[in-house]
């Protein structure tokens, strides 16, 4: 029984391996799109309810760590009524989605971070939509024992926002 546990895990971790897709470089456009952010709402998508006591953190925490991300790059972390005042209503959301597997000591997870603001229809500029303009992700699995260190792996992909974000907004132009 323990051996085919094993090869499960096994299997599925090359599976996991062979199909996650790696982060895409943003396109130019998506990092022209991060050009003239005043500052961004960080949104962070609640954890489901059962996984939540399996785990070290949970939602506030994940918030409060990009929250301070940002803020340690320079990025201004908007509140409600300055993203509601800020043109396109900026926010950045982070979602993520953690899934223990078979019951075993190991976790699936999928981390997406995309910059969500309005956009306008080029066929009718009345039409304005909040839309997804910038996003990079990963998919993985992580044992019980590291489950912790997925906040590293958002941190790491809230490095490649803040980059792209720097690229076009340099420290000290207004």
């Amino acid at each position: 029984m323990v051996v085919k546990r094993c090869l499960l895990v096994l299997v599925i971790m090359g599976l996991t391996f062979l199909f996650t897709s790696t982060a895409h470089p943003a396109t130019k456009s998506e990092i022209a799109s991060l050009r003239g952010l005043t500052g961004v709402r960080v949104a962070v998508e609640d954890l489901r309810t059962e996984i939540k006591k399996d785990l070290p953190f949970d939602e506030d925490q994940i918030r409060v760590d990009v929250e301070l991300e940002l803020t340690m790059a320079g990025i201004k972390v908007l509140s409600e009524e300055e993203r509601i005042k800020t043109p396109g209503n900026p926010h950045l959301y982070v979602n993520l989605t953690i899934k223990r597997l078979l019951n075993m000591p190991i976790f699936y997870f999928d981390i997406e971070i995309d910059l969500r603001q309005g956009v306008y229809l080029d066929r009718n500029p009345n039409i304005n939509l909040i839309g997804t303009t910038w996003e990079t992700g990963v998919t993985g699995v992580i044992g019980n024992d590291k489950v912790s260190e997925i906040r590293n792996v958002i941190k790491d992909k809230l490095d490649i926002f803040i980059d792209d974000y720097l690229s076009v907004n340099p420290k000290g132009e207004k």
